[in-house]
């Protein structure tokens, strides 16, 4: 990778760094930069060239509405160092060699989730073909963290089975609330390997981390039928979880994502089994946010709310409006403001410029004059093969207009896994499980990242999260929807999406 990291690092420390002096004035010794570093060496087979380092912002997961920090640090015959002279306050950071969950394949040797910095940590990382060493300033939380999430929970896991949900709801509860102390007793006997602030921020990144686990669980039941086993689910929350407090020991200024992520979980489930069976909806859940909280505590859990919508495809022009309506911080407002720019109806769209199969370059502007609709995507993903096959009826159905153009576009990385994926001929085999999943009509237009994956310009605009993406283009090349109906089985999807590019013609 020959792309300095100057400029990325630059901007990083810019992003984190509280005010600074004029050159003119001398600084307090109490504002002089702390040295902090990372510094690593691989004994492994594979070569490794680049570290990528995550640094997570105010929402609970990576590139979280592109609000987090991404830093690539060159490896030179197995050795890395990252250094953070402007490092003023703790972070949660990942690290990872870039694409390797390209085959969802994350060997813990390799990938570090939610850890944290602290200003004038020197942390030495030694990575062979079996684990990971950790030594130097401030790496007894990264030893206890490593053996937690890699040996003592997987082991506990094991031994409950891996019980889900539904096949014992009050079993899989207890389960959950025993591995939750027992983390908290693993924590409680490291506590001298670490500074206080670390403790108390590990001991609430543990409990979210539990809770959030337990409540998208329960949420993934709700509403799924009046059966049994869904009653009892619906009982059970109630009697267990509905009056239960949320449990942070942390400030609204301390508060991570991962925090304010679990606060977030834990009142949209409890305002969803509050309703009856059937019944639910979210539309009335923003003024519960606003109403419930004040503060920046308010405003994160307000771009927690976007994140969640960004993510399955919903945020509206509306959403931002309300966001708008109530944050302050000025890096939340810029956020925002870019988003209408990119999400707004009647806004410019990126005139893209991608690689077809046969390896032509096609551009947006080659579609003048005519309805594109973009389906963005790619190999896995499940809900983007129901999308492919229920797309293939819409672009049926208006397969005698020349003025509407579909246009699949995949963030594969692996031009053959593409290229099986889409094809006609192709069958899943061992190597290519997916080939065939993913075709569409002879009149779809099958485009590539060509690599990039979602690092692509046009990716990183406009998809903030979940996939499928679909975008919907007016003639003049500017945005009519980036939430359309989603053609998706079982629903009047489809025929939602065919009136909306009637009407737009």
């Amino acid at each position: 990778m020959k792309k300095s990291n100057l400029l990325i690092l630059t901007a990083f420390l810019v992003a984190i760094t509280v005010q600074t002096y004029g050159q003119r004035k001398a600084i307090p010794k109490e504002r002089l930069p702390i040295k902090t570093r990372i510094i690593g060496r691989f004994h492994t087979q594979k070569i490794v060239d680049t570290i990528e380092f995550n640094f997570l912002g105010e929402t609970s997961l990576w590139n979280t509405l592109k609000i987090d920090s991404t830093i690539h640090v060159i490896a030179k015959k197995g050795y890395f160092e990252l250094e953070l002279p402007k490092l003023r306050h703790p972070m949660h950071f990942a690290m990872k060699i870039p694409n390797q969950s390209d085959n969802n394949q994350r060997p813990p040797f390799l990938y570090l989730d939610k850890y944290i910095i602290e200003p004038g940590d020197n942390i030495q990382i030694t990575v062979d073909s079996n684990q990971l060493v950790f030594s130097g300033q401030g790496s007894g939380k990264y030893n206890f963290l490593y053996k937690l999430t890699e040996v003592d929970l997987p082991h506990k896991y094991v031994e409950f089975n891996n019980l889900q949900l539904t096949e014992s709801p009050s079993k899989w509860l207890d389960n959950r609330d025993s591995l939750l102390t027992y983390a908290e007793r693993k924590l409680e006997l490291n506590k001298n390997s670490m500074s206080k602030s670390c403790y108390d921020q590990l001991q609430a990144d543990i409990i979210a981390e539990n809770r959030i686990a337990v409540y998208r669980n329960f949420m993934s039941q709700f509403q799924t039928g009046d059966s049994v086993l869904n009653l009892e689910i619906r009982k059970l929350y109630q009697n267990r979880l509905f009056k239960q407090k949320a449990v942070t020991t942390l400030s609204a200024n301390h508060s991570s994502g991962l925090n304010v992520a679990y606060l977030f979980y834990k009142m949209l489930a409890d305002y969803r089994y509050s309703m009856p069976v059937y019944s639910a909806s979210d539309k009335e859940f923003f003024p519960n946010i606003v109403n419930s909280y004040t503060g920046l505590l308010r405003e994160k859990m307000v771009m927690q709310w976007l994140y969640v919508k960004s993510f399955f495809g919903e945020t509206s022009e509306k959403n931002l409006d309300d966001a708008l309506s109530v944050l302050n911080k000025p890096e939340y407002l810029t956020l925002i403001s870019e988003l209408k720019l990119a999400y707004g109806v009647g806004q410019p769209i990126l005139n893209f410029q991608f690689k077809d199969k046969s390896g032509a370059i096609v551009k947006l502007s080659d579609f003048e004059n005519k309805i594109v609709l973009v389906d963005c995507w790619f190999t896995g993903c499940g809900a983007c093969v129901y999308t492919s096959e229920e797309l293939r009826k819409v672009e049926d159905s208006l397969a005698s207009r020349n003025d509407v153009i579909f246009v699949s576009l995949s963030i594969d990385k692996d031009k053959e896994v593409w290229l099986h994926s889409i094809s006609w001929e192709k069958t899943p085999v061992q190597n290519f499980p997916f080939a065939g999943q993913y075709k569409g009509s002879k009149n779809r237009i099958n485009l590539y990242t060509g690599g990039k994956g979602d690092e692509d310009p046009f990716i990183r605009r406009y998809v903030a999260g979940g996939y499928p993406t679909l975008l919907l283009i007016d003639k003049k090349g500017k945005m009519i929807s980036k939430n359309p109906p989603k053609p998706w089985p079982g629903t009047d999807g489809a025929k939602l999406l065919v009136k909306l590019i009637l009407k737009e013609i």
